[in-house]
Formats: structure tokens, C-alpha cells, sequence
């Protein structure tokens, strides 16, 4: 039992350290009631996903594409739009009405770092809080 944590948390990409969140090549902080849900292996292409839950429905998502995504995600509605720099990059804050091909309210980023491809998506959380949590996000290592 000892063994099997030890191995997981050496070989996970997801280590939590009181807040400190790590996901790839990203960290980052999240408030104290954010919990994380099982890491969820993406179904194409070597996808990564991690999702992170809180009370009232708050839900933090982050994909990670070694390339280009082999295909898109449905279609997305801009409500508004925003310019924002996250992780030293300049890049757009997007609320959606839809998202992923059904109508529902996201707040979402999209980042670049080498051919890697990131889209961080917050679900039940508003603006100030989801920029908060950008707010710590950084790359790790040289790219």
C-alpha cells in the first residue's frame, strides 16, 4: 500500500502541495476547498486531462495536447471577451453561452508552449475568481 502512494505520487503529473497545484509543465494555486477528481486520461492523442471540484458546483478543468488536438471540441458562442496575459502569455479570456457543443456558461483560456496546447476552463465561478486562479499559473522548466 505505502509502495502504490509513493509510485503515484512520483508518477503522477497532478501532485497537490498545500494549494500548489501541478499539471504537466503548469503550476499553480488553488483555494483550500478545492479538491482534485481522479485524473482523467483523454480519449484521443495523447490528451491529458485534470479536473479540480468545489462546493456550489465549481469545477476547474485543464486539457493538454502534446500537438494540434485531433479534432475540435464542438462548437463554442463568445459572449464576451477579454485580453488577459497568463503565464507571461498574452492571450483572450472568453465567457461562452456555448461551449463544447451544449449551451453552457465557461470562462476559458487557451495556451501555447512549444507544440504543446493548454485550454484551462472554469465552470460556476466568476470572473474575478477564475483570473485569481490564472493569476498564480506558470510554466515549470525550460520550454
Amino acid at each position: 500500500m505505502r509502495l502504490s502512494l509513493v509510485l503515484f505520487l512520483l508518477l503522477s503529473p497532478y501532485v497537490l502541495k498545500g494549494g500548489e497545484v501541478r499539471f504537466h509543465d503548469l503550476k499553480f494555486r488553488l483555494p483550500v476547498k478545492w479538491s482534485e477528481v481522479s485524473p482523467v486520461e483523454g480519449a484521443t492523442g495523447g490528451q491529458k486531462d485534470g479536473l479540480w471540484r468545489a462546493p456550489g458546483g465549481k469545477e476547474l478543468r485543464l486539457t493538454m495536447w502534446p500537438g494540434t488536438p485531433e479534432r475540435d471540441g464542438g462548437a463554442m458562442v463568445i459572449e464576451e471577451s477579454y485580453e488577459i496575459v497568463v503565464a507571461g502569455q498574452r492571450t483572450r479570456l472568453l465567457q461562452t453561452r456555448f461551449f463544447m457543443g451544449v449551451e453552457s456558461r465557461v470562462l476559458v483560456v487557451y495556451l501555447k508552449r512549444d507544440e504543446r496546447q493548454y485550454r484551462i476552463y472554469g465552470r460556476n465561478v466568476s470572473r474575478k475568481e477564475f483570473e485569481s486562479m490564472l493569476s498564480t499559473l506558470s510554466f515549470t522548466g525550460a520550454p
